[in-house]
C-alpha cells in the first residue's frame, strides 16, 4: 500500500449517516440519487406517524428505520424472513408508503 498523497490528504474525512436519515430518488434508467442531511435534528421521541401500526408492525418498522434488511430484522426478532416481509407490507400500506426509502423519507418528514 502506498502512502496517501496530498490529494488524499485535503479530502474531508466521510461521516457515517444513519439510514433512517437518507433518502432515494429514483431517476430515468435505473440510477439512484441518495440525499442526506449533514446536520439532522435531534432525534425525539417517535412520531405520531407510527402510531397507526401494529405494535408487531412497528417493531419491524423501526428496525428497517435503522437500516436493518429482512434477514437481519428476521434474526433480531426471532421472527421468520417470511413473516418479516408481510409484517413491512402491511406497515407500507397502513402508512400509504410503497418502499423502505418512502417509510424513511414520510417518518422523516412527520418529525
Amino acid at each position: 500500500m502506498s502512502p496517501p498523497d496530498d490529494a488524499d490528504a485535503e479530502r474531508a474525512p466521510l461521516i457515517p449517516v444513519p439510514a433512517h436519515d437518507l433518502v432515494a430518488h429514483e431517476l430515468p434508467g435505473g440510477a439512484v440519487l441518495l440525499a442526506f442531511d449533514l446536520e439532522p435534528g435531534p432525534r425525539d421521541a417517535e412520531p405520531e406517524l407510527l402510531d397507526a401500526l401494529t405494535p408487531a408492525e412497528r417493531r419491524v418498522a423501526r428496525l428497517a428505520l435503522e437500516g436493518l434488511r429482512d434477514e437481519e430484522i428476521a434474526t433480531a426478532t426471532g421472527l421468520s424472513r417470511h413473516t418479516v416481509s408481510n409484517q413491512l407490507r402491511r406497515a407500507y400500506a397502513r402508512l400509504g408508503v410503497g418502499s423502505r426509502f418512502e417509510l424513511c423519507a414520510r417518518v422523516r418528514g412527520a418529525r
